[in-house]
């Protein structure tokens, strides 16, 4: 007897996967995304697969935990950003040094920031923007 696992490729979701995959996971509970919460959870995990179930999964558990409306993307971020942190570690340490650079010029591209002769050079707040993302 063996087992075998075979190796599926997800490519990040759009709008309309990322709304199917909420809608599904959702339909035998009682709690509902609204619309700010399905932007929430696509905007905090950019449509990749894993990272829309822990963002969908945090926002879930504290909805039900009945936090406050105006506070649960906040709650739901610090969760999500303590239960990816494992996942991000070992992506880091996977990384060659060259993966690493174009991981940071990309993160910084979206944050708004740059390096120039080994500074970080922020336009706007980048790094609240880092801290928020």
């Amino acid at each position: 007897m063996f087992n075998y696992l075979t190796d599926i490729r997800l490519r990040p979701f759009g709008l309309p996967q990322i709304s199917e995959l909420l809608e599904r996971a959702l339909r035998t509970s009682s709690i509902s995304f609204n619309t700010a919460d399905r932007a929430f959870v696509a905007g905090l995990a950019g449509g990749h697969p894993y990272l829309l179930q822990l963002a969908g999964a945090a926002l879930f558990d504290v909805i039900a935990s009945n936090t406050a409306l105006s506070d649960r993307h906040a709650e739901a971020t610090r969760l999500f950003q303590e239960w990816s942190s494992p996942f991000f570690g070992e992506m880091w340490r996977e990384m060659t040094t060259d993966a690493r650079v174009a991981f940071i010029v990309l993160v910084l591209s979206t944050i708004g920031g740059k390096f120039t002769d080994g500074v970080l050079i922020c336009r706007r707040n980048c790094l609240s923007g880092l801290a928020q993302s």
